[in-house]
Order: structure tokens, then sequence, then C-alpha cells
């Protein structure tokens, strides 16, 4: 559940604010405006979390002074182009994989630092989560996953571990096993609005670490992770497991197998189911 603290203005405030955004639209090359009924003013952005019933129990307890709100004209950030100072609310497919891999660059001249962030290591691991997304659609084409969402996910999934960067050792073999990294890539890839890539990114990041007995990171959270971090948190169990078995003729063989016995603790059925999809699976490898 994503949640947010914010305030409903008057509705002829939104109205008017709406009129305004329709005169903008006109400057823009894309984007939308926010029906009238829809506009807010957020003081506090919560993200992906299960736990409302402590959410307004905190907001019973909250307190404020008082205060008033106007508006001004419309004006762009200090120093930005007009082109630049809204942010989309949709990316087409075409400039969602440019965004991957506008990032993917950033990523590679930052991996240097950080031995655990192997570029060829986080390319395989969207090769192999894309692999299981698109196995997933398949199973279930009336699903919560289209074509698209797979395509997007295993986009996503390299940069689940990108928090290490914001970890103080970076010769620290350890800091994969350190859950900081998680809270620190989910704030980084977290945005307010729904750009499909960066919201999976945030959610795989946060969440990547679950097992299915509730194991695992967030530790503070309920519920099992979304979709998207499931299958990520598959494609890096089969990795591992293709590591330690390197050198053997069957290591896909071998992996899937040793994973199938991780059913219930580590994976869930539906995830394990996935890995069936070996012919898939070795040809994506190739």
């Amino acid at each position: 559940m994503r949640l947010f603290v914010a305030l409903v203005p008057p509705e002829g405030l939104r109205r008017d604010l709406e009129r305004r955004g329709e005169e903008l639209r006109g400057l823009c090359r894309r984007g939308r405006v926010v029906p009238w009924e829809n506009i807010h003013l957020t003081l506090a952005f919560l993200g992906e979390t299960d736990r409302r019933d402590a959410v307004e129990r905190a907001m019973g307890r909250a307190a404020g002074a008082p205060f008033s709100l106007h508006t001004a004209r419309p004006g762009l950030h200090p120093g930005h182009e007009p082109r630049r100072t809204l942010l989309p609310t949709e990316l087409t497919m075409e400039e969602s994989e440019e965004l991957a891999r506008l990032w993917f660059r950033k990523l590679e001249g930052l991996c240097r630092f950080r031995p655990a962030l192997a570029l060829d290591r986080c390319r395989q691991l969207g090769v192999l989560t894309t692999c299981l997304a698109r196995g997933y659609v398949a199973r279930h084409p009336e699903g919560p996953l289209t074509e698209d969402d797979a395509a997007l996910i295993g986009m996503a999934a390299p940069f689940c571990d990108i928090g290490m960067l914001g970890l103080p050792d970076p010769e620290d073999h350890r800091e994969e096993g350190d859950p900081r990294h998680t809270i620190l890539g989910h704030e980084l890839l977290a945005v307010e609005g729904d750009l499909p890539l960066l919201r999976y990114g945030a959610e795989i990041a946060l969440w990547h670490h679950r097992n299915a007995d509730g194991s695992g990171w967030p530790q503070d959270m309920d519920g099992e992770a979304p979709l998207s971090a499931m299958l990520v948190h598959t494609a890096l169990r089969l990795q591992h497991y293709l590591h330690y078995y390197q050198g053997y003729e069957d290591a896909l063989d071998r992996a899937v197998r040793t994973m199938k016995g991780e059913v219930g603790s580590i994976l869930t059925e539906e995830m394990a189911g996935l890995l069936e999809e070996t012919q898939q699976l070795r040809a994506a490898l190739l």
C-alpha cells in the first residue's frame, strides 16, 4: 500500500489549479493535468507499507499550529530550462529503456568502489529476472503483470543493491549482509508520482531480501514482498547457485534442484515453479 500524508485544499482552489494546469499543458512536450479532485498538498511521503493502523494512530496523536496557503504565478526551478522542470507522469517503453541505460552507465562509473556491484553480475541478474517475469506472465495471462511490466522489472533488477553505494566501507565484502543498503536503495529510487521503472526499482531495492517465510529484510514490515521483488529474489538465488555450481555441465539443473528444496522457507511454490522453464533460462544464459 502506497501511503502519504496530505492536505486537501478547498474545491474552488483545486478547480482553479486544474485550470492553470490546462493552460500550462500547451507549453509541455508531454504529461497530463491532475484532475481537480486528486489535487492535494503532500506533507509526508511514507512509501510502500501495509502498516495503515500504525499510521492512523500516529496521525491521531499529531498536532500543529494553523497556517494559511495562497497561490502565486507559475514559475521554474532556478537554473533549470523549461523543458526539464516537469517530471513526466508516464514514459513510453523506449523512454524507460533509455532511462535504464542511462542509470546503468552511471552505476558503471561507481562500481569500482563496490566490489559486490560487479557489472557482469548486475547484467546477468537483469536477464534472469526478465526471463522469470516473462514466465510468470505466460502462466498468468490475466494476472497482475503485462509483458511491459516484465520488461520493466528486468530493467530495474540490476539496481537492487544500489544502496550499497551509501555504505561507509567500500572494501567490506560483508556489505551484502548489511540491511541498510535496502533502505538506502529505496530512498534513492522512490519518487512521488508513478514512473513504473522507478517504482519497481524502489520496491525491489527494499524487499529483494525478503524470504517466503517472512525472514530476511525488511523485518519491521508485515506481509509478503511485492511480486517484482519476489522475482528478483528468485533470480538472485539462482545466480548464487549458478556461481556455486560453476564448472559443472549441468550447473543450471543442479541449481534448480537445490532451489526446489527451499520452497516454504526461502521461496514460494509460485516462484519455484517458474524455474521449470529451464529451456528459457538456459537460452537466457547463453
